[in-house]
């Protein structure tokens, strides 16, 4: 063991995971942490996916969520990992059921088994293993059991539905059986504890104090259907893009070349239409500390809260 360190798969609920823009070298480590220690498979509509050990599958946008990059960056990095004949991306998945998401890329990391603890014999694993008993996908599940069921933490459901009660003022029981088979699903999928705070930010944003607000429920947030179109319908806090903007946004060099340049346009797009105090909040508890200590950011967000306060009308 002296030439290894171990890491559990759950080290993505730390905080400080995904509090900022990774570097190249974190995006390598977390693809090497996503791919499954043994064979598995997961649902994508209707098909299953079956995957090899060392492979996992993904979307592009998932992983430039994760990572605070852009498509365009995952996309190039990809690419470049390929050449360096790190990863083979062997396959592209599309879905299959409506609404129609984003394709899976499925990826397999070339040499994967000298990133890991050696594989005995036959090929069983030895009993630092963290795969499940039935060959379920391992990306991103925050704990691999040995249960069919793939249960999540009770602390996770507590986390999630914690989060949805703070953003819309409701009091639904992390306890409820239906909410958490519906973690589990999503979780099963390979999408991350993040990824459902995003989407209780997401559609909270938009759905709270209007007619759709009686809709902010884990078993219309979480259910397969809806899941990953909520996911993407919205790059921050206040942000409403039309489909214009958004491609002027996507397709900008501007927003492709520097991840801190890409922060700033998308603060400044998540400030729009925010009055001071939400403004406040968006810039003191939603963005991380980074985003905070940038000069640039901090200079814009004092002006807009200038310009909102010169709005006022005089008493």
């Amino acid at each position: 063991m002296k030439n290894y360190y171990l890491l559990q798969r759950k080290i993505t609920t730390d905080p400080l995971y995904y509090l900022e823009p990774f570097t190249k070298w974190q995006a390598w480590h977390d693809m090497i942490r996503m791919v499954n220690w043994d064979t598995g498979q997961i649902k994508n509509g209707q098909e299953v996916i079956k995957l090899k050990r060392g492979e996992f599958c993904h979307t592009e946008n998932h992983l430039a969520s994760n990572w605070k990059w852009s498509r365009g960056k995952v996309r190039r990095f990809l690419k470049w990992l390929e050449k360096d004949d790190r990863i083979t991306v062997h396959k592209t998945v599309h879905p299959t059921v409506h609404p129609v998401g984003h394709p899976r890329i499925v990826v397999y990391l070339c040499n994967y088994k000298k990133y890991q603890l050696p594989v005995k014999g036959d090929g069983t694993s030895d009993s630092t293993s963290d795969s499940t008993s039935d060959g379920t996908e391992t990306n991103n599940n925050i704990k691999n059991t040995n249960t069919k069921d793939n249960n999540v933490e009770k602390e996770i459901y507590e986390k999630i539905i914690e989060n949805l009660n703070n953003l819309s003022g409701k009091k639904f029981r992390s306890s409820t059986e239906s909410f958490q088979k519906k973690i589990n699903a999503r979780i099963a999928e390979g999408y991350t504890v993040e990824d459902f705070i995003q989407v209780n930010k997401n559609k909270t944003t938009e759905w709270n104090h209007s007619k759709y607000a009686q809709y902010l429920s884990p078993n219309t947030l979480y259910s397969k259907t809806h899941f990953d179109t909520y996911l993407n319908s919205s790059l921050g806090v206040g942000a409403k893009l039309d489909e214009e903007e958004f491609e002027s946004l996507y397709n900008s060099e501007f927003i492709q070349e520097d991840s801190m340049k890409t922060a700033r346009k998308i603060f400044r797009i998540g400030l729009k239409g925010l009055n001071e105090e939400e403004a406040k909040k968006y810039y003191e508890k939603e963005i991380s500390l980074a985003w905070r200590d940038d000069d640039n950011i901090k200079k814009h967000y004092q002006e807009y809260q200038k310009s909102l306060r010169d709005k006022e009308p005089a008493p």
